[in-house]
């Protein structure tokens, strides 16, 4: 199979701090806690990226490149 050569933008947005968060609150409440920091983070990125992947504490976002991204735009 041949290679296919691709470019494009991968963020990967980690939620500093989560791992020492974890240490001093309920385990019960940190996986809604967890899930309510993701959506926020994935709503912000996605448009204009792609999520790819949630992974622990991170979302993994792609897009192609078609057009050059806006950075600027992503801080909305």
């Amino acid at each position: 199979m041949a290679e296919r050569v691709r470019q494009g933008c991968l963020v990967l947005a980690d939620i500093g701090g989560y791992t020492a968060y974890l240490a001093g609150v309920e385990l019960e409440h940190s996986h809604d806690v967890l899930a309510d920091l993701l959506g926020g983070v994935t709503t912000g990125l996605c448009p204009p990226l792609h999520l790819a992947k949630l992974e622990g504490d991170a979302v993994f976002c792609v897009t192609p490149a078609v057009e050059p991204l806006d950075g600027a735009a992503m801080r909305s």
